[in-house]
This record gives C-alpha cells, structure tokens and sequence, in this order.
C-alpha cells in the first residue's frame, strides 16, 4: 500500500474550518502555532492558519426577508432583517436563487 501524505494535510485543513465553524478557533490557531515549534509538523500547522484565515471571511446570518425582491441581470437585492434588529440591503450575485414570502391568498 503507497502512502497518501496529502491525506493528513486535507484532514487539518478540514479540521480548522470545522473548528472555526464550532467556535473553537482560537483554541485551533493556539494549537496551531505551538505546532510551529515543531519541524515535522510546519507544513500542517501553516495549512491550519491558512484554513482558519478563510475560515474566518465567511458569515452566518439569521435573518427575516422585509422588503421587496427585485431580479435584473446582474443579480438579485432585496432587504433584510437580522436577528439583532439592524436591517440590511442585499444583493446576490449569478446562480443564487432569492428567497421567496409565502402567498397569504390561497
């Protein structure tokens, strides 16, 4: 059986997103750099910050749609609502679909 040595490397960049996503990242970024003092383990714990750096320019919103939706060629804008009261002016771009409200009328 040949070894696979990209295997390791695919599971801790895996690893740091599923950490970031956990809300572990901190703890992920610590390991991380302590793993920098150790030769064998550089190039992983330089593959686990480069995944917690893009980890990080991702955002999860909850949210309510308020306003209208409007589609014209270059995408979809429609406001929006979060959780925390601020509402928002969005505007998706390609292949995303926009939300639709339920019809009140049967």
């Amino acid at each position: 059986m040949t070894r696979s040595p990209l295997v390791p490397l695919a599971l801790v960049f895996v690893g740091a997103i599923v950490a970031d996503a956990h809300g572990l990242a901190t703890w992920a970024a610590v390991g991380a750099l302590g793993a920098l003092a150790f030769p064998r383990a550089r190039l992983a714990a330089c593959i686990m910050l480069a995944a917690l750096v893009l980890a990080s320019r991702t955002a999860r919103f909850s949210s309510t749609v308020v306003g209208d939706t409007r589609t014209d060629p270059a995408g979809t804008a429609f406001a929006f609502s979060l959780d925390s009261g601020i509402v928002v002016q969005a505007h998706l771009h390609g292949g995303v679909v926009a939300p639709r409200r339920p019809s009140l009328s049967p």
